[in-house]
């Protein structure tokens, strides 16, 4: 029992199980946390949470290789029952959100607590075009319902690449479902900010 407890105490280890098998064998069974997301908490640190949205280690870019999880920003961290943990409404709505599985698209999850989340995704609707290697689209979503929003989303996306192709959208706000608003650019527009970016 000692011998797994301290073989918990590793950030990424979420549990640990030892057998002893007699005369001269243990077995050891590990599971590992699956990071979801990064968390900055503002002038503290970047913290990995798991799928359950349980804090497990302060982020370090250099050893974590972790790919492209999405990075959450607006949440504080609460005591409670003698830890640290994300606990609030809005992080909950967050959880929600990220239970869709989209995480692929995802770069960022902004939480405000009086107008909801909005995410910055890239190539989450349309085509990927070589003029545009870098589209990235802010999606303004509000407490819930994500799933019909995001789905009233990728039919105003395919309604204006069929309707109106020299224009692309940067912004959308579907905070209400029923009245959906939209920012576009002409794509030449969006390849000059690209090409200024350096891409």
């Amino acid at each position: 029992f000692l011998a797994a407890k301290h073989i918990a105490t590793h950030p990424w280890v979420q549990s640990a199980v030892l057998k002893r098998h007699l005369p001269d064998r243990v077995s050891i069974s590990v599971a590992e946390e699956k990071p979801l997301a990064v968390v900055r908490v503002e002038n503290i640190a970047d913290i990995l949470i798991n799928t359950q949205g349980k804090p497990f280690k302060e982020y370090n870019p250099r050893k974590d290789k972790i790919g492209n999880l999405p990075v959450i920003s607006g949440i504080d961290l609460t005591f409670t029952n003698d830890q640290y943990q994300f606990d609030s409404p809005l992080f909950n709505c967050i959880m929600k959100f990220l239970n869709l599985k989209l995480k692929n698209h995802i770069r960022q999850i902004k939480g405000n607590t009086r107008t909801g989340i909005s995410v910055v995704a890239d190539h989450m609707f349309g085509r990927q075009s070589s003029l545009e290697p870098d589209r990235t689209i802010l999606l303004s979503l509000g407490f819930g319902n994500f799933r019909a929003k995001l789905l009233k989303a990728r039919q105003i996306a395919e309604y204006m690449d069929t309707n109106f192709p020299g224009r692309t959208i940067c912004a959308m706000d579907l905070s209400d479902i029923k009245k959906a608003f939209i920012k576009t650019q002409t794509r030449t527009d969006a390849l000059h900010n690209n090409l200024k970016k350096g891409v």
